[in-house]
């Protein structure tokens, strides 16, 4: 976010504020700050009193039909990696391999920059580009990620257990949270077949993994969201008439 300091005070001044020497200049000088994610996911211990998390902003639809099981007595297991080009093919196609190999029902999402016909799946794998986190997750045993933000809340969010395979940006720091969180494991984006496949069936078989995830998803009830969000921002113009 250092590197973009720049553009946001180029904002600033378009705004009449600022400059900022640094992003914590601009976080310590603002009357409130919106963070989108859960207050867990955040390492900050004791944030100033004008920073409240409001969770992800996320546009789920609770109307949403279920996804249409192919095998609904095996483990459902969806694979969502970015959904940007971050030369991931092989490593999708080693989670192909190794999903191959177990009894589970696997559904892998491409996204737009990734043909799912370059993909070689097995006779219990459907690829896609995209499908709905709230279509399919409500119904998933296990979510293989890039632990993207997104992604990650929606696990998050659904109590679905996760396993990681970080490839850079945020996705990394993202990780180590949802390991250190007892959410999930993690593990090398250059991983082999017979290692993906020994961690699936692990984590699938881990009951108090599952329940973890649950608990945790259940924890986030109380959490404020994006009507909280609004209602602080409308307060904070309302005192400034």
């Amino acid at each position: 976010m250092e590197s973009r300091l720049a553009d946001a005070n180029a904002y600033a001044r378009e705004l009449g504020v600022g400059p900022f020497a640094s992003r914590q200049a601009l976080i310590e000088a603002a009357s409130l700050v919106l963070v989108p994610t859960y207050r867990s996911f955040d390492e900050v211990e004791a944030p100033a009193p004008h920073v409240v998390h409001v969770g992800p902003c996320r546009s789920g639809s609770e109307s949403a039909e279920a996804w249409p099981r192919r095998r609904p007595g095996r483990p459902l297991v969806l694979v969502g990696l970015s959904t940007s080009n971050q030369q991931q093919v092989p490593l999708l196609q080693r989670l192909c391999d190794a999903l191959a190999g177990l009894d589970v029902e696997a559904v892998v999402t491409t996204g737009g920059a990734i043909d799912p016909q370059l993909l070689r799946t097995g006779a219990n794998t459907t690829a896609v580009r995209f499908i709905a986190h709230d279509v399919i997750l409500p119904t998933a045993d296990l979510l293989i990620t890039h632990a993207g933000h997104g992604t990650a809340m929606a696990g998050a969010t659904y109590g679905v257990p996760m396993l990681c395979f970080p490839m850079g940006r945020d996705q990394p720091m993202i990780a180590d949270r949802i390991d250190r969180l007892g959410l999930g494991a993690v593990r090398r984006p250059d991983a082999g077949a017979d290692e993906i496949r020994a961690a699936v069936s692990a984590l699938l078989a881990d009951g108090a993994l599952r329940h973890r995830t649950q608990t945790f998803a259940r924890s986030l009830a109380g959490h404020p969201g994006l009507a909280d969000a609004v209602g602080r921002v409308e307060t904070l113009l309302a005192a400034r008439r």
